[in-house]
């Protein structure tokens, strides 16, 4: 092999290389970012739970009041 074929194969498994992390490191981001969306939808899902118990309890006072 010449000089200029050795350096052409490192070129190529470098760029080989880069994209494998890239794309490892794109896969990890999608699946921290998914995480984070299911649980603000969890917590979403909770408060608004918490809040609709919270009012069916006041209804009946309310209605007590007037």
């Amino acid at each position: 092999m010449h000089l200029a074929e050795i350096q052409d194969a490192k070129n190529t498994q470098q760029r080989h290389l880069h994209a494998h992390h890239h794309t490892k490191l794109s896969g990890y981001i999608f699946a921290i970012k998914a995480r984070i969306d299911n649980r603000k939808k969890l917590a979403k899902q909770q408060y608004l739970l918490h809040i609709s118990s919270q009012y069916r309890n006041i209804g009946p006072l309310t209605a007590e009041v007037n």
